[in-house]
């Protein structure tokens, strides 16, 4: 329908409406270009594997307490019991004539496995200093990540004397334009969902038994003591490395650029917009049917002048040489019409006829 109707624009309308009208148009334009650091999410990215590595499968200490407690108590004597009772025999409170030992008091030794170590001290303190940062981060600077605006406000006026009608139009156009800066040309995800990803490993690295386990432990403290640990296994080194990171982590303010400008003078938007003014004038006109018909003779006059102008534009010619066309066209159209009224006239008797002679057997029929 679209295309139906923009063909069927009568070009001499429109150049007419185009020739006719007054129009300005000026456009404010506001441009804001803000680059924002956020290398550290690369950086938190290249460590997350390692930590999750340590945090899943998590390095862990024989803790052995010893005691001295009362025989009674104990509930197991083991070699280092015995060792310990050899060399302190003041536990001793009888030996019988068989030889056997009544001790009074034995050593007891309680063996306890454990992650409350300093490397996974160090860890669960990454954990929470990762997280307050990413936190401080988001809160300071947002999740878009760098982003280019552009607000562009189009005025538009046009006034237009054409024939019977005094048209006038008043147009404010509005368009917000927004999007992210990549750091790395054709990224895949936004800087906002991969801030997003990384959270959602925190939040399941914060239900682990590991983290759990150590949330009444003293953090560790800077500086880092280099365990041999944390200095050759490739997960801690990587951790230390972050940790590192975090504690040199510089802040830098967003690079902000803004741009504001008047464009009061663009002929080619003018134009189109003159044109866009034109469709709305004629879409008006489609609902002349609904206000008072003006003089059929000035219908007819203008047709004929549409005509004319057509006919100009088109083949050109003398006045001569139009009138004998349009005297020869009129003539033949108008001998067609005779000839089609005769026709049309001559089926209309055929067919009265054959329903007189119907009419007349059927009273035949009843006589």
């Amino acid at each position: 329908m679209k295309e139906e109707y923009i063909n069927s624009i009568n070009n001499n309308e429109l150049n007419t409406f185009l020739a006719k009208t007054k129009s300005k148009i000026w456009i404010d334009s506001s441009e804001e270009e803000v680059l924002v650091d956020f290398s550290w999410v690369d950086k938190i990215e290249e460590c997350l594997p390692y930590l999750d590595t340590i945090i899943r499968n998590p390095k862990r200490f024989l803790v052995q307490e010893e005691e001295v407690i009362n025989v009674e108590k104990s509930k197991k004597i083991t070699t280092e019991t015995i060792r310990h009772l050899a060399q302190h025999s003041n536990f001793i409170e009888d030996v019988e004539e068989s030889g056997s030992v009544r001790p009074n008091k034995v050593l007891n030794i309680t063996k306890e496995d454990t992650i409350d170590i300093y490397e996974n001290r160090f860890i669960y303190t990454l954990f929470n200093v990762l997280s307050k940062f990413i936190d401080s981060q988001i809160e300071r600077f947002g999740d878009d990540g760098s982003y280019y605006k552009c607000d562009r406000v189009v005025n538009f006026e046009g006034e237009t004397n054409i024939k019977y009608d005094k048209v006038k139009i008043k147009l404010t156009l509005e368009n917000n334009r927004r999007h992210e800066i990549p750091i790395v040309e054709d990224e895949e995800k936004s800087m906002a969902e991969r801030i997003k990803a990384i959270k959602i490993v925190l939040d399941g690295f914060k239900t682990t038994e590991f983290i759990k386990s150590l949330v009444s432990v003293a953090p560790v403290r800077s500086p880092l003591r280099k365990t041999n640990l944390i200095l050759k296994e490739p997960n801690f080194k990587k951790a230390a490395e972050l940790w590192d990171y975090l504690e040199q982590f510089n802040i830098i303010e967003p690079k902000i650029s803004t741009k504001t400008d008047i464009i009061s003078e663009n002929k080619d938007v003018e134009n189109l917009y003159n044109f866009g003014y034109f469709l709305n004038y004629d879409a008006l006109n489609l609902l002349n049917s609904k206000y008072p018909k003006l003089p059929s003779n000035l219908y007819n006059v203008a047709f004929i002048r549409n005509l004319i102008e057509d006919y100009l534009d088109e083949i050109g010619g003398s006045e001569k040489t139009f009138t004998k066309m349009l005297k020869d066209q009129f003539k033949m159209v108008l001998k067609n019409r005779k000839k089609r009224e005769k026709e049309i006239k001559k089926i209309c008797y055929s067919f009265v006829q054959l329903q007189n002679d119907n009419l007349k057997k059927c009273e035949d029929l009843l006589k």
